[in-house]
């Protein structure tokens, strides 16, 4: 049984409803590439520290939870909204 990986977009949601709504550029949405793992037994998705600062993202709540290692207490963080790399950017 092998692997499967997709390209996913992660974004800053609230850089995104900014441009949006026309508070700033596109450009200035902080968003970063990733060729994810899909888990699809997964309920979050984890990314490693360097790309949640690079997203801006802050901890929103700990939650338990279940890690590879077992029981754990989990650091839920956001807001973030994830795509597939296909269809980016959407529409304004």
């Amino acid at each position: 049984m092998g692997h499967v990986r997709a390209k996913a977009l992660f974004y800053n949601a609230v850089d995104h409803v900014g441009w949006l709504k026309g508070e700033f550029p596109e450009a200035d949405v902080r968003r970063v590439e990733v060729d994810a793992l899909v888990d699809t037994g997964a309920t979050y998705p984890a990314l490693p520290k360097d790309l949640i600062e690079l997203l801006g993202l802050v901890e929103l709540y700990e939650a338990e939870g279940e890690a590879a290692s077992g029981a754990a207490k989990l650091k839920l963080l956001g807001p973030a909204t994830i795509k597939a790399r296909t269809g980016w950017p959407p529409p304004p």
